[in-house]
């Protein structure tokens, strides 16, 4: 990011309509990497990792090191990456409720992490001890249906 931003300054500097242009997209490469910084710092706990970066797609190594940025920076993103994106403009406070939001499955956006449901079958399991506590039943009592040779 500091390259990137260093490189704008110097563009900003310049008065050639051509650097204009450079201009614009070096700041859509500094919003990304932004998005991106934000997306590593404030992805939901509780949802399994989508990398911006995965081991398995490297770039060619014949590459300069501004191609292999580029290169990167164009990849497809999650779509928590945009979900990231548009919390960013509403302010920290809207970062942190993502990431500490409790489950996708409330929100409506499919199935919830595996820990989301082992805390919601906790929950299921709290319900169903309060219910055979209330029918005077401990663990194990079933009343005697399952009792043999009768």
């Amino acid at each position: 990011m500091k390259r990137v931003k260093n490189q704008i300054r110097a563009a900003a500097t310049g008065t050639a309509g051509d650097q204009a242009g450079e201009l614009e997209c070096l700041k859509n490469d500094l919003h990304i990497a932004e998005v991106d910084v934000a997306y590593t710092k404030y992805f939901p706990f509780l949802e399994k990792y989508v990398s911006l970066y995965p081991s398995h797609e490297q770039p060619a190594k014949t590459l300069s090191q501004d191609e292999k940025n580029r290169f990167w920076l164009n990849k497809p993103r999650p779509d928590m990456w945009k979900v990231i994106e548009v919390a960013m403009e509403n302010g920290e406070a809207q970062l942190e409720r993502v990431r500490d939001r409790k489950d996708t499955l409330a929100r409506g956006q499919g199935q919830p992490s595996s820990r989301a449901t082992a805390d919601m079958n906790d929950h299921q399991s709290a319900e169903d001890d309060e219910k055979s506590e209330n029918l005077g039943m401990s663990d194990g009592e079933d009343g005697g249906f399952f009792e043999e040779g009768v």
